[in-house]
């Protein structure tokens, strides 16, 4: 089997796209369907934390130190040959004896058991053109980004990012009435309905109860009184009565009532 021909990158994993296509996944979804497999993955990645990481890291913490950088993958791979060799499944046992064990013997079973599921039916290694250096270049990748992600600095970016509460957008005023006719530039009270009846003003002409159509109504009845003249105060209250069809529907609004739909 030959190696990738791509130019490897040792800072591949601190971009997840990038990560997630050069392992050939369909997708981030995918990816982490991945990880979160306990056969390919999250089995191997779970005891190596419990082994090794976690105590490292306690006693780290427990110094008031900083925890460094993990092994090298060339000193592992090198551990995971020399534990193989000769049949003595240092590493590829069901329950090795890790009493003695240094880090990089947890980290170099870790590497066997990722690669050695993935290289199965359901591995993102089966049946690839992949020297067991670029299988082992990609598991430790993934690995490293896992690791990363456990940094105090990252975890504490992320509890940030959690409590920090959601912008609140405050909703656009809605415009009223009065506000549509201030932005106008002009005064509220000078907004009048010309069809609006005012009552405080004086009749028109044609307004059957003004002082000037009672007057001649009274007139005219008492010439109605006179033989021959009955027919007078018929004709001017038909010429002072409003016809209902001459009003426009529109005016039919109650006196003292805006022109303006709320």
């Amino acid at each position: 089997m030959g190696d990738q021909s791509t130019p490897r990158d040792s800072t591949l994993y601190k971009n997840q796209q990038n990560l997630a296509d050069y392992l050939e996944f369909v997708d981030i979804d995918e990816f982490t369907e991945w990880l979160d497999d306990r056969k390919l993955f999250k089995g191997a990645y779970d005891e190596l934390l419990e082994c090794c990481i976690i105590p490292e890291e306690e006693s780290t913490k427990a110094a008031n130190a900083k925890r460094g950088p993990g092994p090298a993958l060339s000193r592992v791979e090198r551990r995971l040959v020399e534990g193989e060799l000769f049949m003595r499944q240092t590493y590829s046992c069901i329950e090795p004896d890790k009493a003695a064990w240094h880090p990089e013997d947890h980290y170099a079973r870790f590497l066997w058991r990722v690669r050695y599921a993935n290289e199965g039916l359901y591995g993102i290694f089966n049946g690839k053109d992949l020297s067991v250096s670029e299988m082992n270049y990609r598991v430790w990748q993934v690995l490293q980004r896992c690791i990363s992600k456990r940094s105090p600095s990252r975890q504490a970016q992320s509890s940030r990012n959690a409590s920090d509460p959601a912008p609140v957008v405050s909703p656009m005023p809605t415009a009223s009435v009065q506000d549509t006719v201030m932005a106008g530039s002009a005064e509220p009270s000078a907004i009048t309905d010309e069809r609006t009846p005012d009552l405080g003003a004086s009749s028109s002409s044609g307004d059957i109860f003004s002082q000037q159509n009672i007057s001649a109504m009274a007139e005219a009845f008492e010439k109605s009184k006179q033989p021959g003249n009955s027919g007078n105060l018929q004709d001017l209250e038909s010429k002072s009565r409003v016809d209902p069809m001459d009003v426009d529907e529109e005016d039919d609004l109650e006196p003292g009532a805006s022109n303006f739909a709320l």
